[in-house]
């Protein structure tokens, strides 16, 4: 089994970008961080999403916003300037809104008020399976 699950906070922009035949890939860095004999470790993921899901990403998430990302490790190797490269990222098979900004992002741009009171049915779908975990 592959299942790699993170806690961190966004490191740097999202790049969107678009293949030629439209499939919207997002790549990212999460920073996670843990203590270790009382020092600080932070440890930076290269992390990769596609589709709708990369889109959604990009829309909801900045720079420094914490996130959970559910997915698997993928690691392959490339050629760059006659050398050839390793690279280990993590493939985003779902994700999850960890702070209270999100909701107040959600409601502003799906034109909802998320409360106690709002139905299942009143939050777009992608939002409330992506948050209903947290």
């Amino acid at each position: 089994m592959n299942l790699a699950i993170i806690m961190g906070h966004i490191g740097k922009d999202i790049d969107l970008r678009y293949t030629s035949s439209e499939l919207a890939v997002a790549r990212f860095s999460v920073a996670t961080s843990e203590n270790i004999k009382g020092e600080k470790k932070t440890t930076w993921h290269n992390v990769v999403a596609f589709g709708k899901t990369a889109e959604n990403i990009n829309k909801y998430f900045d720079k420094g916003r914490k996130i959970l990302i559910e997915g698997k490790i993928d690691n392959s190797t490339y050629e760059k300037d006659g050398e050839r490269r390793n690279i280990s990222q993590i493939i985003v098979n779902k994700f999850h809104f960890i702070d209270s900004l999100h909701a107040s992002k959600i409601e502003e741009k799906a034109g909802v008020e998320i409360n106690d009171k709002t139905g299942k049915d009143d939050i777009p779908f992608w939002a409330y399976t992506t948050s209903s975990m947290c």
